[in-house]
């Protein structure tokens, strides 16, 4: 069995840094909302205002448009600047399956999503108990195994006489 608790730290931090940099743009939304709200108000009260010659109307619906025009900007700006840093700073793991191929050096696994314990496909962020049915494509051919997780450990065990699928570096 190989220990896989260091495959689900890695996939917690990667939704930890996009849950965080997800908060940190939820406020910006906000500001953009309410600049843009600006921008657009200032903007027909200025168009309206021009008509009727009010000089002071005119000048601080000018100067609000200007103020909501550039928090636009900065706010666009800004969010994206944050998402890009989280994106950098924080790779994304592999998948539980490619994670499988990987240790065992396997060209490929299919496993019996649908009448297993284990989800292949969905699993990201812990690995859960249980056993599934799998067919594991090696260099030297097909070999039918079952994968047993358990605590954060998962082993590929074959069909034929439940010894254990040797990892690379094992054999």
């Amino acid at each position: 069995m190989k220990d896989f608790t260091k495959w689900v730290d890695a996939w917690n931090t990667y939704n930890s840094a996009y849950d965080k940099a997800a908060e940190a743009g939820g406020g910006y939304s906000w500001t953009f909302f309410f600049m843009f709200l600006t921008f657009a108000a200032s903007s027909v009260a200025l168009f309206y205002e021009t008509k009727r010659k009010k000089p002071i109307v005119t000048t601080v619906a000018t100067v609000f448009a200007l103020v909501g025009a550039m928090g636009v900007i900065q706010t666009v700006d800004i969010r994206s600047s944050k998402e890009i840093e989280a994106a950098v700073k924080v790779e994304k793991p592999r998948t539980l399956k490619d994670e499988i191929k990987h240790v065992w050096g396997l060209g490929d696994i299919t496993c019996n999503d649908t009448g297993g314990d284990i989800d292949f496909a969905s699993s990201k962020t812990r690995l859960p108990n249980g056993d599934s049915s799998c067919v594991a494509y090696r260099k030297d051919g097909i070999v039918e195994v079952v994968a047993h997780a358990d605590s954060g450990k998962l082993g590929l065990y074959r069909k034929s006489d439940g010894k254990p699928l040797q990892s690379v570096g094992e054999e």
